[in-house]
Parts: C-alpha cells; structure tokens; sequence
C-alpha cells in the first residue's frame, strides 16, 4: 500500500477543483464561546449530508462533524494574542470542498489565569502532546490549565473547589478532566469542549462522605472516588478524647447508571484507637478537633484490578482486593517489603500508581529529607523485597513537603509536580530532562501527560480488496467510512465491478485530511456448476465451496457435493470459488418423497448412530423396496419386497448413509451413520 496523504493535501491547496465535488460549503459563522476567550464555535452548513473538520495552526486539525447538513465545531488549542488561519473542509462519498481560509484573533486571557514560568526549557524530543496542571495561590481563582511543548497556555477553565479539603484533580483515560465541585460532595467529568459529561452527587449515601484528593475511571467505566469519613471514637482508654472523632478514609465506586458498585473504609481494616492526629486539616468540615488518620490522597488501579491507596499520614501505600476488600500488603514504613536500598524509604508520599509488571511509582515528598523526588519500585511478593529502579530528580533542589505527582508515561518518560515548588518536570528513561516549566510560588497540586485535544484519526484500511466481476455495485468497506473513492470502475461513489474485467488495479481513497492508494482485485466468477439427480442423493462434479438450497431457501449444514433428498421441491447448489465468487447451479424440482406426517411416525430406525448393525421397523406401511446409499450416491446394501415389518441390517462400515424405504405411493429417506465397531 502506498501512502500518499501529504501528496494529497498539497494538491488540494495548489489546485483545489482536484478533489471538488458536489458538496459544498455555505453560511460560516466564527463566535468566541462566552467565558472563555480561547475558544471558539465554527457553525457551517453544507448543500449534502457530509462530513465537515477545521484546519489551523500547523498542519492541525479538529474533531469530525458527521452525517450532517448544519456543523458546529469547537475550537481550541489556541494561544493567546496569536493570528491564526482556519480553513473549513467538508467531504461525503461524491468529494469534497474548502472554505476559507478565515482570520481568528485571539486577545489576552484572563487576569487571574496564569500563563507566565519564570523559566522553561524544552527539549528537541519534547515534540507530541500536552502537559495539563492546575494552579493554587491566595490571590488565584482555582483553575485547570494546559500547556503545548513550547510552553504556551492553550487551554484552561475554572474549577468550583471551595477550600483544601476540596482539593483534587486528575485526568481520565478518556481524554477528560475530573473535578471536585461545590460541597466537596459532588464531582464533574468534564471534557475539553467545556461540557460536562458526568456530574455524580453522593450526598445521599448514607454516612457523611467527603470527596477529596483524587478520583479516577476504572476498567469498567465506573467512577472510583476517594472519600474521607468522620466516625465518634472512644479513646479514652488510650489517653485519648472520649468524644473523639476520627476521620479516616475509604473509596465508593459508581456506575455510569448511579448505581453504588462497592465501597471500602479503612476503619473495617485499621483500628482507629491506634490514631495518631496529623492536623487540622478536617476540622472545617467535620468540625473541632476532627483527628486526620489516614490522609489519603491518591486512589488508583493495579494492572491486574486491583486498587492502590496512598496513605499519606501512615507513610503507607496500600493494595485493596476489589472483591473482598482484602488488604493485599502494605508498602512504605512498618510495611510488608524490605526496602532496597534503605534510604529509599519515602515520607508523606503523594500518587502512587502501578505501572505493570510488579512496577509502581510513587512520589517520594519528604523521605529525602532536603528535596523531593520521584522513584519507581519493583515489587517482588515472593521474598517481600521492594527494589529501586528509578530516581527522578534525586539531585535537585527541588522540595515540596506537600502535593505533587509523579506517573511513568507511555512513552517511557516519567512526569512529576513539585506543588510547592510551582515546578514541572519530565524526563526520559534515563533521567534526562527533555521539557521543564517552573511558576515560582505558583501551587501545582498534580501534573498529567495529555496525548491530544483532538483524537487522531486511525489508519486509513481497505477491508474489500477482492471483488467479483458478477457483483453489483457497492462502497467497498474502509476502516473510515464516509470518504470519497477515485479509480477506475467507480461511479457515483460506488464500484461496479461489471465495468472491469478480471485483474488488479489502484484506488484512491481520501477521508478528511488522510488519502491514501490501495490495490484491488476483479475476480472472475466460476462457471454454473450441474447438479444431476442421483436418488436418493443430488450430485455435482463443480470444485469450490458448497451451499445447496431448497425453494431459495439454504439448507442448514448441507455444505458438500452431494445431497441427501429428504423432500419434495426445487434444489439448487451455489458454488463459491477460492476467491469469494459464486455461482447458481441448473434447478431439479424432486417431487417422489413422500411427506405424509403418518408414513414418518410409523417409519423407526435404531439404534442411529450406531456400531454397523441397526434395525427398521416399518409399521403398517407397505414396502416395496429399501436400499442404502453412501454419501457419493453409491449402493450400498438393497432389499427387495415386499418387506416384512421388521428388518435387520449388518455389517455396515463406518460413515454415513441414506437409508430409502419406497412404496407405492413415494418414498421416506432418513439419514443413517455408523459410527464404528
């Protein structure tokens, strides 16, 4: 297959009546969408039903508006105070059209947006994808921000967190952003477009239930949120309040329906007696003194299911069996691993995700002592021994005592925030720096890796490459459909194959900006097979594959090249050759089988399968000869009449038989097999 997608777009542009069809382009309308200034709506309409897209910037492009005469197209990805081009396509099956190009000038984003690093550097690798952070301070509306590779903002909105406790954020395996929103209760899927996909309330599960820190779409597109909860302890005996209330924490997984799937509190696994108060940090939404337990702050999913906590003030991470609630093993101080070596330990420790392969990542904040790192274990549960593979930063000055994040990337790399330090980092597999943004006293709670805001499209794939002369006309399948085809025998977007003759030939397939060439084949159809009529068997001397019918209809399993006739009607046989093709046989209309619903009840055969040897009991019908068939037509075995009412039959050698009882008036054919001796 040869690829000619850049060759494609580059004729478009230089003589744009190559590709123009029927479709065509009317009434554009450019809006910037109110309340955020870098984005904007591109309404259009085309004549026919199509497809329409927006290119701009370099050689990008948006999401497809599709099976559509009115199109409205999100834009973003924008800078600000940046001129930038945008050209409008549009294609169905008869071509395609352009429009534009159409000038946008974007203008200064908000005050309280941050946009500025103090210092930035971007490696030559550093060329795919987006870096999305938020960004915290006491003069700062809360936001959630994305940065292109050469450090420029093109994208933020707003989040609706009310206080610390609220805190939280993370991006989802489907190319969305999860928020916390309002009473700490409530949670939002939102998608770069600005809509919301999901908004779940859990203020009505009984217990009071906060959301903070972190929340995450599992395998099953079920939203698992991390949840604090305050329960009354008595720690009296301990030298503790008697009145005390510890708040501890758990996670609720919900289905996309509403439906509560599961729910795990540490308090059913840990004794709250043994509690240690890491702060006030619960005290204005449970009320004083509420003692912080647990902190947990990131909740997350193993590679074979399971969940993984991090347990912030314990200076644990946890594994949680998600059908039993098992604590699987603890690792961190006083846990179950060995750590190698020692000074690995890691303190107040923030995202703790597994990667695969015994593999985890942690963000190590405070167990350096003088800086914060990011490091990768290698978990092995056989001799309990947490080895370490990877330091991120291990040297630098660097240090947030709180927040921050650390995530290997697909791609190898690994991506850490030090909040505190307002500092963004990412560095190849050997510890190499290839892209760093540090804001100074700006807070970055977490940092996340985001491949696009507009999906790729796939590869472009013929799926019909061999088509047979006698075909009608048809699309041939694509792996996108919707494009246009150029080449020969095509019309009106479709493929006559009765307009070519047997042999191979090239398309040309284009799908918005991808076109690519494919090669086909026009098979010729196999001959007419003949069947002859062969009774008790219909016969043919055709090669190919087999499918014989009954009035039109296919016969269920009857798939080689003979026929058993066990009734009355019109038979015919469809061949189909090595290459898909087929043809119909000549038709023989059988009308000697006697379907009297009373001749077959009495007719009794047994034992079938059987070991060479079965009985016939004819009832009260008058026979006048039975003969055995094998499946090439060839006698086997004749008895004349006429025939008593019982009859034995030996000696048969394995395989499958017609067994033809005739009468004066037809006849009843059963199928017979012998199975061995």
């Amino acid at each position: 297959m040869k690829k000619t997608a850049t060759l494609a777009l580059l004729l478009s542009f230089l003589f744009p009546s190559f590709i123009q069809g029927q479709i065509s382009i009317d009434e554009v309308e450019i809006e910037q969408v109110e309340g955020n200034v870098l984005r904007y709506l591109v309404s259009f309409t085309t004549n026919e039903i199509g497809t329409g897209y927006l290119e701009y910037g370099d050689g990008m492009y948006t999401e497809m508006s599709t099976n559509k005469t009115q199109h409205e197209i999100i834009l973003i990805g924008l800078a600000q105070l940046s001129d930038y081009q945008i050209k409008i396509h549009a294609f169905n099956s008869t071509g395609a059209a352009e429009s534009g190009p159409y000038t946008i000038n974007t203008i200064s984003i908000p005050s309280d947006i941050v946009e500025a690093a103090d210092s930035l550097f971007n490696d030559t690798t550093a060329t795919t994808g987006y870096i999305l952070t938020d960004a915290r301070g006491p003069d700062l509306a809360t936001q959630v921000r994305i940065f292109d590779r050469a450090g420029r903002l093109v994208w933020y909105d707003y989040t609706k967190e009310i206080g610390s406790p609220c805190i939280g954020n993370n991006f989802s395996n489907r190319n969305t952003s999860l928020q916390i929103y309002g009473d700490c209760q409530t949670m939002l899927e939102i998608d770069f477009f600005g809509d919301t996909i999901q908004k779940v309330n859990i203020s009505n599960i009984p217990g009071n239930f906060q959301i903070h820190h972190d929340m995450y779409i599992n395998d099953l597109g079920n939203l698992v949120l991390l949840v604090a909860e305050g329960q009354p302890v008595d720690k009296s005996s301990v030298g503790g309040r008697a009145d005390a209330l510890v708040v501890g924490d758990g996670y609720i997984e919900i289905a996309p329906d509403g439906e509560i799937v599961s729910q795990w509190s540490i308090f059913d696994h840990l004794d709250p007696m043994m509690s240690r108060d890491a702060g006030a940090f619960w005290d204005q939404v449970f009320g004083e003194p509420a003692e912080d337990w647990t902190h947990a702050n990131s909740i997350a999913q193993d590679a074979d299911g399971h969940y993984l906590m991090s347990l912030n003030a314990l200076d644990q991470a946890i594994k949680i069996h998600r059908e039993t609630g098992e604590i699987l093993w603890t690792f961190g101080k006083n846990g179950d691993f060995t750590i190698d070596p020692p000074d690995a330990l890691f303190k107040s420790q923030h995202t703790f995700w597994g990667i695969g392969n015994n593999r985890y990542t942690v963000f190590d904040n405070q167990g350096a002592g003088s800086f914060s790192r990011g490091l990768e274990f290698e978990l092995d549960t056989a001799e309990a021994i947490a080895r370490l593979v990877f330091i991120q930063d291990a040297d630098s000055l660097l240090s947030t005592g709180i927040v921050g994040s650390t995530y290997r990337l697909e791609n190898g790399n690994m991506l850490s925030s030090f909040g505190r330090a307002g500092a963004i980092q990412e560095v190849d597999s050997t510890g190499k720096v290839i892209w760093y943004r540090n804001e100074g006293t700006i807070l970055n709670y977490r940092s996340f890796f985001v491949p696009y805001l507009y999906a790729p499209l796939p590869d472009l794939k013929l799926i019909d490459t061999v088509f047979c002369q006698n075909d009608r006309p048809a699309v041939p399948k694509t792996s996108l459909v919707g494009g246009f085809f150029e080449g020969p025998g095509f019309e009106n977007g479709q493929l006559d194959p009765t307009l070519l003759s047997p042999g191979e030939y090239e398309l040309i397939y284009s799908y918005a900006y991808l076109s690519d060439t494919f090669t086909f084949a026009i098979a010729a159809p196999p001959e007419s097979p003949l069947i002859r009529d062969s009774s008790p068997y219909l016969l043919t001397d055709a090669q190919g594959t087999y499918q014989w019918f009954l009035d039109g209809e296919a016969i269920s399993g009857a798939t080689s090249d003979s026929l058993l006739i066990n009734a009355n009607g019109t038979y015919q046989l469809e061949i189909t050759s090595a290459e898909g093709c087929s043809a119909l046989s000549n038709s023989i209309v059988i009308g000697t089988v006697d379907t009297e619903e009373a001749n077959f009840n009495q007719l009794k055969v047994f034992p079938n399968p059987n070991r060479g040897a079965f009985e016939v009991q004819f009832g009260q019908l008058e026979v006048a000869q039975v003969q055995l068939f094998d499946l090439l037509g060839r006698f086997i075995y004749e008895q004349a009449g006429p025939v008593d009412s019982r009859l034995n039959i030996q000696g048969i050698p394995v395989g499958t038989y017609g067994l033809v009882v005739r009468m004066k008036n037809g006849s009843v054919i059963r199928q017979q097999v012998v199975v061995g001796r």
